[in-house]
């Protein structure tokens, strides 16, 4: 199946909480958007031009960092959650219906069932944590043939968290901390708050007990 992958587009925006929980700090963010075309684009293929059964990447592209752009003033509020930043693209990035419609005519592209058998977009946060790489909350759909309805699924990730923890099974290792590479994915997360710099702590703070209840084994006697 034919695919268009935006990747990592760099912008900045008044979204989500920075690592320390703060609201209305603007920080980088990384919007990554992925679709399946629900047909092949022979005409785009036979005539080497983007036609109207494919997507211009470029386009989409433009339309993800303008939509970005009008974020504050479409949410009319001094906090935009990254959920609220998620829906605002989803609702908001569209793409012309055909070449031959009227400009005014657009479609919501990520959620068009006409065109797409599955789609996925992906705010990142590559500041928001201050152990890992990053936090990203992502949306993905799918839509059944020859139906309006569709399924869809957000999860939350944590990316790269780097653990300071006791962990092997050999003396030595017992000794000393070592640090732990983590990534953590909830899925089916439906919750509007910003709540992964709380989850970042929850994790640090189950690996600081999970030391604590598992002590090193006493030194053998001299």
């Amino acid at each position: 199946m034919a695919s268009i992958h935006v990747r990592d587009l760099q912008a900045h925006a008044r979204a989500g909480v920075d690592a320390w929980g703060r609201t209305g700090k603007e920080q980088p963010l990384l919007v990554s958007a992925n679709l399946s075309l629900a047909d092949r684009f022979h005409a785009a293929a036979s005539t080497d031009r983007v036609s109207d059964d494919t997507v211009h990447y470029g386009i989409l592209a433009k339309g993800i960092l303008a939509s970005l752009g009008s974020l504050e003033a479409h949410m009319g509020t001094s906090h935009v959650t990254l959920r609220q930043a998620l829906e605002h693209l989803i609702g908001d990035v569209t793409y012309p219906a055909s070449s031959s419609a009227p400009t005014s005519v657009r479609q919501c592209i990520l959620v068009d069932p006409k065109k797409l058998r599955s789609a996925s977009i992906t705010l990142t946060l590559p500041k928001a944590s201050l152990l890992g790489e990053g936090v990203s909350l992502s949306k993905h759909f799918s839509f059944p043939p020859d139906s309006p309805a569709y399924s869809w699924g957000i999860c939350l990730s944590l990316h790269r968290l780097r653990v300071p923890t006791l962990i092997g099974v050999n003396d030595n290792e017992r000794e000393r901390k070592q640090v732990v590479i983590a990534d953590i994915d909830v899925d089916m997360f439906d919750n509007d708050g910003d709540m992964y710099t709380s989850l970042e702590a929850t994790v640090i703070k189950v690996t600081i007990n999970f030391v604590a209840f598992n002590p090193p084994p006493p030194s053998p006697p001299e």
